[in-house]
């Protein structure tokens, strides 16, 4: 249990997680099944170890896991470079793409990350993913596929408002934040379906920022500016909910600082595009006060 706070709540699950490690160690899958596999294997121990580095109390352990950590991102990447991605996509093409995406993004190459995102994107359109509106709870495959909609749109909407460039991942039919479940005592889980709401309210700043010509009528621009205003005003609360209102330890208010940290670092990054499009003076604070980003 006290394990669960670093296990970041992507795309890929335990039960995901599992079934890739048998094919590997049985020698079920060979080639760029392989490949695609230990790249998520390799991509999922190098998130849990940076996230235990941000919570580990011991110099030397700290030392050790950052050793540890550069040889599984290394292999992550090895692994990228290896993969075709030019074949016709698939469910574990789909997971790779993600999956490398994250790593290359706690390296610091954003506009890599946003590159293969794009990809996932467009995967999930080439395989009509975006257009399903159920999934079936006793079907690994679509509880997979559920899991890898909602992360892509959570990295898509994210990283094309970090580097303000157009989304790849079309609108969707449902909302995402649906298709996050979660645990009252996991509270990750309940982290990733708050950032994948801030990241529908970042859809829709983005498209003002961008200045879309669907949304350059000033009447529309302040109805957008003012439900922006009430969504993050919801979420805000939700927020303080989830992680100011409960007892949780350490491990598992990580993900609280973060949202903070980041915060504030959104904020300061779209200073220079509120005025912009913002006609009215008194919204001009709220839209970007309230968007979270947490790229773990």
């Amino acid at each position: 249990m006290e394990a669960q706070g670093l296990v970041w709540a992507d795309h890929l699950s335990s039960q995901t997680m599992e079934r890739m490690s048998l094919a590997i160690m049985s020698n079920a899958v060979r080639g760029e099944m392989a490949l695609q596999y230990k790249l998520c294997l390799f991509s999922k121990a190098t998130t849990f170890i940076s996230r235990w580095l941000r919570v580990c109390p011991s110099d030397q352990m700290s030392d050790y896991l950052d050793q540890s950590r550069k040889v599984y991102g290394a292999a992550t990447l090895e692994c990228l470079r290896r993969i075709d991605f030019t074949r016709s996509p698939n469910l574990a093409m789909l997971q790779a793409l993600l999956a490398g995406a994250a790593v290359v993004q706690l390296h610091g190459d954003t506009t890599r990350s946003w590159f293969l995102v794009s990809l996932a994107s467009r995967s999930i359109v080439s395989m009509g993913y975006h257009k399903m509106m159920t999934f079936s709870p006793d079907s690994d495959e679509e509880n997979e596929i559920r899991r890898c909609i909602y992360y892509c749109y959570y990295m898509d909407k994210t990283l094309s408002m970090l580097l303000l460039r157009p989304p790849s991942l079309p609108q969707l039919p449902f909302n995402p934040a649906d298709l996050v479940h979660t645990d009252p005592q996991l509270a990750v889980s309940m982290h990733v379906k708050i950032l994948v709401k801030l990241a529908r309210v970042q859809d829709v700043a983005l498209s003002l920022v961008l200045k879309d010509p669907r949304h350059q009528v000033l009447a529309t621009k302040e109805v957008m500016l003012e439900n922006i205003q009430m969504e993050l005003k919801s979420i805000g609360d939700e927020i303080q909910q989830c992680f100011v209102s409960t007892h949780l330890p350490c491990k598992t208010r990580l993900d609280e600082r973060s949202a903070y940290d980041m915060h504030e670092k959104l904020s300061i990054r779209c200073k220079h595009v509120r005025s912009t499009y913002a006609p009215s003076p008194a919204l001009h604070p709220t839209i970007y006060s309230g968007i979270v980003i947490c790229l773990d």
